[in-house]
Protein backbone atom coordinates (compact mmCIF):
# COMPACT_ATOMS: atom_id res chain seq x y z
CA UNK A 1 0.00 0.00 0.00
CA UNK A 2 1.27 3.48 -0.88
CA UNK A 3 1.56 6.15 1.80
CA UNK A 4 2.27 9.86 1.61
CA UNK A 5 4.71 11.19 4.19
CA UNK A 6 5.97 14.53 5.46
CA UNK A 7 8.90 14.68 7.87
CA UNK A 8 10.34 17.91 9.27
CA UNK A 9 13.35 17.99 11.57
CA UNK A 10 15.29 20.68 13.36
CA UNK A 11 19.07 20.35 13.46
CA UNK A 12 21.94 22.37 14.87
CA UNK A 13 24.09 24.31 12.40
CA UNK A 14 26.97 26.73 13.06
CA UNK A 15 24.59 29.71 12.69
CA UNK A 16 22.04 28.28 15.14
CA UNK A 17 19.40 25.83 13.91
CA UNK A 18 17.88 24.85 10.57
CA UNK A 19 14.76 23.01 9.43
CA UNK A 20 14.73 20.25 6.83
CA UNK A 21 11.51 18.83 5.36
CA UNK A 22 11.15 15.86 3.05
CA UNK A 23 7.90 14.59 1.56
CA UNK A 24 6.87 11.96 -0.90
CA UNK A 25 5.31 8.54 -1.15
CA UNK A 26 6.54 5.17 0.03
CA UNK A 27 5.23 1.62 -0.22
CA UNK A 28 4.81 -0.29 3.03
CA UNK A 29 4.43 -4.03 3.17
CA UNK A 30 1.69 -5.73 5.18
CA UNK A 31 2.70 -5.87 8.83
CA UNK A 32 4.94 -2.78 8.59
CA UNK A 33 4.74 -0.36 11.50
CA UNK A 34 4.74 3.44 11.76
CA UNK A 35 7.97 3.11 13.79
CA UNK A 36 9.69 1.23 10.96
CA UNK A 37 8.46 3.77 8.40
CA UNK A 38 9.64 6.68 10.60
CA UNK A 39 13.08 5.12 11.12
CA UNK A 40 13.49 4.46 7.40
CA UNK A 41 12.43 8.00 6.54
CA UNK A 42 15.01 9.42 8.98
CA UNK A 43 17.64 7.33 7.16
CA UNK A 44 16.37 8.73 3.84
CA UNK A 45 16.51 12.31 5.14
CA UNK A 46 20.07 11.82 6.42
CA UNK A 47 21.09 10.32 3.08
CA UNK A 48 19.51 13.08 0.95
CA UNK A 49 21.19 15.79 3.02
CA UNK A 50 24.53 14.03 3.69
CA UNK A 51 24.02 14.08 7.46
CA UNK A 52 26.19 11.67 9.44
CA UNK A 53 24.43 9.28 11.85
CA UNK A 54 25.72 11.19 14.89
CA UNK A 55 24.01 14.45 13.82
CA UNK A 56 21.36 15.22 16.44
CA UNK A 57 17.92 15.72 14.89
CA UNK A 58 14.73 16.82 16.61
CA UNK A 59 11.53 15.79 14.88
CA UNK A 60 9.14 18.72 14.58
CA UNK A 61 6.49 17.09 12.38
CA UNK A 62 5.80 13.60 11.06
CA UNK A 63 2.75 12.55 9.03
CA UNK A 64 2.13 9.20 7.37
CA UNK A 65 -1.23 8.73 5.64
CA UNK A 66 -2.62 6.41 2.97
CA UNK A 67 -1.87 8.06 -0.37
CA UNK A 68 -5.16 7.03 -1.95
CA UNK A 69 -8.11 9.24 -1.09
CA UNK A 70 -11.33 7.33 -0.38
CA UNK A 71 -14.01 7.80 -3.02
CA UNK A 72 -11.72 9.60 -5.50
CA UNK A 73 -11.39 7.80 -8.82
CA UNK A 74 -9.31 10.40 -10.72
CA UNK A 75 -7.40 13.60 -10.16
CA UNK A 76 -8.95 16.93 -11.10
CA UNK A 77 -6.62 19.40 -12.80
Amino acid sequence: MRFHFILTVLLPVPEGTSYITIEGTTTLTPGATRQTAYSNLLILLRSRHNLPPETRLNTVFFALEPNELPGVTHAVA
